[in-house]
């Protein structure tokens, strides 16, 4: 098994990968929980997510983009 040391910056810790649709909050609940049981804290959280919405007039937007839209880039970062 390849060491991470180079990775994560010191021996010993080990990354680890949960998928997350941050839409969904038991998934983001889920992402925490992980973190938390495989750390036993999460101090920062950093999300970098977010996508394009449709660019007309606003009573032009497709209800179910619009709140896809709104689901990721303003409920998922909370």
């Amino acid at each position: 098994m390849k060491k991470s040391w180079p990775l994560s910056g010191r021996p010993g810790a080990e990354p680890v990968f949960q998928r997350t649709d941050v839409s969904k909050p038991a998934d983001v609940k889920g992402l925490v929980d992980k973190a938390v049981a495989e750390f036993g804290r999460l101090d920062v959280a950093f999300n970098n997510v977010g996508i394009g919405g449709e660019q007309v007039p606003l009573h032009e937007q497709d209800i179910d983009k619009a709140g896809v839209l709104f689901d990721v880039n303003i409920k998922g970062v909370l």
